[in-house]
């Protein structure tokens, strides 16, 4: 209801993009000059219509106010010519015409205005629907701890890259003695740890990799177009980077057992290469935690 309350108050701002003060100057000069050649044209022909495109524009452009003083300009310009093409002077109908041409001019510049403010306030309404859109898919692919990929969007990532049959490295990462963390230190150091072992997977990650964090203390990389070798190499610096001693727990060893799948074309689907790296990275775990153990598919 504000909105229809705003029409009738022609005070209320109308929000515009701001223009510059020769913009409303420009236009209501022609406003006048309209007017000017309404006089020329003589009483048998007028041009009251062509001030409507001048009025219209100043609403449109400079704002509400803009498209009063041109009403007024306009009104007051036609009270003129009536009385200089008139020899026969009826004040009283006169300023009734006057008065009516002012409401006409008024309701038509201000016309504008409001269909240029509830323009406006849709595209605001729109970009803040698309920010909110954008913000919604963001939050449900990110983990909000870490700020990594979460499952869902590793999982789809790791899909699409199969699908195009493209070479890459997969990693399964997960953390030997974090429950001794958070059994000792508490949850908040063992979330302190899981965003320092985000950033250092991070940091040790290529351009174009993703990390993800799959839930608890366990994550996951994936490296496009790393060859059996690099896949080796970058699999023992992740091991390494992740033996610590972290800040936040010093006093605590806290390492990570790594299971690497090297795939070659589109033969397995994302839950067999899940399913082959998370047996790879618990071989890693038996064989004595703190290494990797490396698949080729």
């Amino acid at each position: 209801m504000r909105a229809y309350r705003d029409w009738w108050n022609w005070s209320a701002p109308v929000p515009v993009e701001r223009r510059p003060g020769w913009v409303t100057a420009a236009l209501l000069a022609a406003v006048a000059a309209m007017g000017w050649a309404d006089y020329l044209a003589g009483p048998r022909v007028s041009l009251v219509l062509f001030q409507v495109g001048p009025l219209m524009a100043a609403g449109w452009y400079a704002g509400r106010r803009a498209a009063l003083a041109g009403a007024v300009v306009a009104a007051v310009i036609a009270f003129s010519n009536d009385r200089l093409e008139s020899s026969n002077h009826e004040t009283g109908s006169e300023l009734w015409n006057a008065f009516s041409r002012l409401v006409i001019f008024a309701l038509v510049g201000t016309l504008a205005a409001q269909v240029r403010s509830e323009r406006n306030r849709l595209l605001d309404a729109q970009r803040r629907l698309a920010r909110s859109f954008a913000e919604e898919a963001h939050d449900a692919r990110t983990d909000p701890l870490t700020g990594l990929a979460n499952r869902r969007a590793f999982v789809e990532r790791l899909n699409h890259l199969m699908e195009r049959g493209q070479c890459l490295g997969l990693e399964l990462v997960d953390l030997d003695g974090f429950k001794a963390v958070n059994d000792h230190l508490g949850h908040e150091v063992g979330d302190r740890l899981l965003q320092q072992v985000a950033a250092t997977l991070v940091r040790g990650s290529h351009e174009g990799s993703l990390v993800a964090r799959l839930g608890g203390d366990e994550f996951a990389l994936l490296l496009p177009g790393a060859t059996d070798d690099e896949l080796a190499a970058h699999s023992a610096r992740t091991v390494q980077a992740l033996s610590g001693p972290w800040d936040c727990c010093p006093s605590l060893k806290v390492g990570g057992s790594l299971g690497a799948l090297a795939i070659h074309g589109p033969v397995l689907g994302p839950s067999e290469a899940l399913r082959r790296a998370d047996q790879a990275m618990y071989a890693a775990k038996r064989a004595g935690k703190g290494c990797y153990r490396l698949v080729l598919e």
